[in-house]
């Protein structure tokens, strides 16, 4: 269902079914290709679920080769009351907005080579992720609002993602953008400041994508806050990674972007 894009019209159905493997957990056989399904669904919802026994692999399973591809999918889910006024949390999401593209004016003008940690620390805000999360308040206002300022303050779960859309965008956008004499982005800063090659600072931003991924995946598993919540940061970080994975999917896209959209909505599925 969620593979086809209905999964929202079975909500409770799957909820109701997910709770039941949970429960039944130890029933599960040993096939690889089942436990590994059984694991990527239970984490994608949230579920505590944790690796058994000593964590190590068995050397049997290597010749299971489908459930070897549906491990290697699993493992992207790896971790390490009153209604309130929306008023003043729109105006603190787009204040912090403001002040963060004001830094990056004084950079650009000034002349300033931010270092990778000043960077990091504006950036994450400047992406404008922010403004996109608090405007998911005006669907279900009532039951998620109270939840933003936790998520801001308390949690991880808007930084992780923001910075995941932040170094995203930098992987994809940086180089046509520093022909244009913009900021220096994620890679050019790592790159200068460390003394390395561009490919070096490259990697480093991609394994800062990896962990950030897996930071997500234990703040959703504490289930403090919404699903709605949860969902939106999850699938905003998953559309950056999309549109940027070939390069700018948006800013000089050459066809790429459309043609995965079109796939996934528009092209029927091959039987």
């Amino acid at each position: 269902m969620k593979r086809l894009g209905m999964a929202y019209h079975f909500q409770e159905q799957i909820q109701q079914a997910l709770n039941q493997l949970n429960s039944y957990l130890k029933l599960i056989s040993d096939d690889l290709s089942t436990v590994a399904l059984h694991f990527r669904l239970l984490r994608e919802d949230c579920f505590p679920i944790t690796v058994g026994g000593d964590g190590r692999f068995m050397g049997s399973l290597c010749g299971d080769v489908e459930g070897l591809l549906r491990l290697n999918e699993a493992s992207f889910m790896a971790i390490q009351g009153e209604k309130k006024s929306l008023k003043k949390l729109r105006l603190s999401a787009w204040d912090i907005l403001c002040r963060a593209h004001i830094t990056e004016a004084r950079w650009f003008y000034g002349g300033q080579i931010p270092t990778f940690d000043e960077y990091i620390k504006n950036a994450w805000i400047s992406i404008g992720s922010l403004g996109g999360l608090v405007l998911v308040c005006f669907v279900e206002a009532d039951s998620i609002v109270h939840q933003f300022p936790n998520c801001l303050k308390d949690s991880q779960l808007f930084y992780r993602s923001s910075l995941i859309t932040r170094l995203s965008n930098d992987l994809g956008t940086s180089k046509a953008e520093m022909e244009r004499k913009d900021i220096l982005k994620a890679v050019q800063s790592y790159t200068i400041e460390k003394g390395i090659s561009e490919e070096k600072a490259r990697n480093h931003v991609k394994e800062l994508i990896s962990n950030s991924w897996k930071k997500i995946n234990e703040e959703i598993l504490d289930s403090r806050f919404s699903r709605v919540i949860v969902n939106l940061s999850k699938n905003m970080a998953r559309t950056a990674q999309c549109i940027y994975q070939h390069g700018d999917g948006v800013g000089t896209s050459t066809g790429v972007t459309k043609d995965c959209i079109v796939s996934s909505i528009l092209r029927p599925i091959p039987i």
